[in-house]
């Protein structure tokens, strides 16, 4: 009578090991507990302190005065690059505003400047060439653009 022998399943016995492990490491890895929930939290709202240092250089070249975009606290300096006399004067053709700035006639190389120091949207002229008209834009800090 011969014994019967048992099948080796040398196979089998990798595949069963792997498949026990995927599912122990599956195991070990489930969380335990609730499922933590993200908190949304919002960042104060940074504040802006304008700088006095903030310095912008605009050139008054070609009979033309250009239109810039400033931050509050921002000083900008006019430098006269013609050969005839200009002025920097708020206000539109040629007439102050009554408030602002207004510089005397100024030779070529000679600077005139003026700190912003609130938001605003700033019309400016040359008093001497009234078609010469511009605007100093200062956003409010707020803004974004």
């Amino acid at each position: 009578m011969s014994k019967r022998q048992r099948p080796v399943l040398t196979t089998s016995r990798p595949l069963l090991f792997a498949a026990l492990g995927a599912a122990l490491f599956v195991w070990a890895c489930a969380p335990v507990g609730p499922t933590p929930t993200a908190e949304l939290t919002l960042a104060p709202t940074p504040t802006y302190t304008p700088q006095p240092s903030m310095l912008v250089q605009v050139q008054i070249v070609n009979v033309e005065l250009p239109s810039i975009t400033v931050l509050a606290g921002t000083t900008v300096t006019w430098v006269q690059k013609d050969a005839t006399p200009h002025t920097t004067t708020s206000g539109s053709t040629g007439v102050f505003s009554g408030k602002g700035w207004d510089s005397p006639p100024l030779e070529r190389d000679q600077t005139f400047s003026h700190v912003f120091t609130e938001p605003g949207l700033f019309p400016y002229t040359c008093r001497i060439h009234p078609d010469m008209n511009a605007t100093v834009k200062v956003p409010p800090l707020d803004c974004g653009c």
